[in-house]
């Protein structure tokens, strides 16, 4: 097995990656084309693209088993209120807590096997290197991954009501800064 930089994949990688990204994703219809990509925009490419030295993926022979991406510093992100208007509603001492966030994605027939762990810790390894406080992640309040995220060090801190729904708002400490 292998942990990779999205710097080193080839198209057909990324293209793998993707197609894990959408077999992983909540929604799987689209209006139009332009909302596809959009929608591959903000969860996807925008951290291939943007922050690439955060977006690792694990292989075994040739196969991709699944991929974790982020941002050191979410509130540094321009595109952050336009993509995700929920974090408006944040009070600004969580964030400096849990200043970095994080997306994982793991291919249906690799979950439940100790990797997404691997990626988790070897993520939040990297985000240590760069002196980040705390990492976070944005769930559905009934999701199943919640348990995931538990047995990974992330608290539960707080519900944030977007579209007529909860999302869970989940931190983990990395380093005393």
């Amino acid at each position: 097995m292998r942990l990779l930089n999205i710097k080193d994949a080839c198209d057909e990688e990324i293209n793998e990656l993707k197609n894990i990204f959408f077999e992983s994703s909540s929604v799987q219809s689209f209006e139009s084309k332009d909302h596809e990509e959009a929608f591959v925009y903000k969860y996807f490419d925008s951290y291939r693209l943007n922050y690439p030295s955060l977006f690792f993926y694990i292989k075994r022979d040739t196969s991709i088993l699944g991929y974790i991406c982020g941002a050191l510093d979410t509130k540094a992100m321009d595109y952050i209120e336009k993509f995700f208007p929920y974090y408006k509603n944040l009070d600004d001492k969580v964030l400096k807590k849990y200043p970095s966030h994080l997306h994982i994605n793991m291919h249906k027939n690799s979950r439940g096997l100790g990797l997404g762990t691997k990626l988790v810790e070897h993520f939040c390894s990297e985000l240590k290197a760069l002196n980040s406080g705390g990492v976070h992640i944005f769930t559905g309040s009934e999701s199943k991954n919640i348990s995931f995220y538990r047995r990974n060090g992330f608290c539960d801190e707080l519900s944030v009501e977007y579209n007529k729904t909860f999302l869970h708002f989940m931190g983990r400490k990395i380093s005393s800064i």
